[in-house]
């Protein structure tokens, strides 16, 4: 979990200063490409007999799922992100990550008409406090962070 975290968060610092050189459309069609091209070589490479069977076999049902689970929750997700991210800091678009383990519950208590158990609720209230103590505490790392913000701003 840890790798991820770093991972994640060089990437954001990475994307942050390529968004200024290219287009959101550039950097969310690219490291597609290059991830279905990767996962297409291992796949035929490791058993392509299998692959091509299981290919043939999806369906027009199954492409239409596969077809809204890339475009929909993953293309159009990152390109809105992309795009935030030319606008925003890294900071700000990262802080917004925290609002997805709140509103996932909550979507899924409105639309799949689930229970919220006490222990979601006192994730939500304990993401809630750590996001009010990271942006409202006056401690250094925060005025540094701001001043930064700021400087890029007049630049």
């Amino acid at each position: 979990m840890l790798l991820a975290v770093i991972a994640y968060s060089a990437y954001t610092i990475l994307a942050k200063k390529l968004v200024r050189r290219w287009s959101a459309n550039s950097l969310t069609i690219i490291p597609f490409l290059v991830a279905a091209l990767a996962l297409g070589i291992y796949t035929v490479v490791a058993d392509g007999d299998l692959f091509w069977r299981e290919l043939v076999a999806i369906g027009w049902n199954g492409w239409l799922i596969l077809f809204y689970l890339g475009v929909g929750g993953g293309s159009f997700g990152y390109w809105v992100w992309h795009r935030i991210l030319s606008w925003l800091s890294a900071r700000e678009v990262g802080f917004s990550l925290y609002l997805e383990p709140i509103l996932g519950p909550l979507f899924s208590m409105l639309l799949l008409k689930e229970d919220l158990s006490i222990n979601y609720l006192i994730g939500i209230i304990a993401i809630l406090l750590s996001m009010y103590v990271e942006q409202f505490t006056g401690s250094d790392h925060a005025k540094i962070l701001k001043e930064d913000q700021h400087q890029e701003v007049l630049e």
